[in-house]
């Protein structure tokens, strides 16, 4: 591969990724205010099955089947990703978009590389330092402090002047 259509790749896989990560978290935000006929779970199985349908057709025409390697390790993986990761963890999010303020919900971005840095230091016994354990106590702090916070309604005050600060007049 030529060392341009590397920098291409990797182009695309960068636009790829942040399109989806704005698309996740405009979704987020939106689902509060559009309310679907269909049950969010059987939705998001139809968006499941046509986006691995769409990345088996893109794998088919990009020629990439043949990088695919399939062993007792690399099934495992993906049978935890279905099972933690789609669908029980994909079941919390929605019920908790439902019952919870999306900041709160958001925090789960920060959480979940945490979760998947200790899996992988205690069961597949990956390296874990000292850098990695302070940013992961700045990380748990920080989502503690969003999800201790009190969200503001946004509502304006009921009586006149109510709730707001006084300020100091200088005449």
């Amino acid at each position: 591969m030529h060392r341009d259509a590397l920098g291409i790749m990797q182009m695309v896989g960068s636009v790829s990724l942040l399109f989806s990560s704005f698309s996740w978290a405009v979704g987020s935000v939106l689902s509060r205010k559009w309310q679907m006929k269909v049950d969010p779970l059987v939705a998001t199985g139809w968006e499941m099955l046509f986006a691995g349908l769409g990345h088996s057709v893109l794998v088919l025409l990009t020629g990439q089947a043949h990088r695919a390697v399939f062993n007792r390790r690399g099934v495992m993986a993906v049978l935890y990703l279905v099972v933690f990761g789609s669908w029980i963890g994909y079941t919390a999010y929605i019920w908790l978009l439902k019952h919870v303020p999306t900041p709160k919900v958001a925090t789960y971005a920060y959480v979940n590389p945490i979760v998947a840095v200790f899996m992988g230091w205690i069961v597949l016994h990956e390296r874990f330092d000292h850098f990695m354990l302070a940013g992961s106590i700045v990380i748990v702090a920080a989502v503690a402090l969003v999800t201790t916070a009190k969200v503001h309604s946004g509502e304006e005050p009921s009586a006149a002047g109510e709730g707001l600060p006084e300020l100091e007049s200088e005449v």
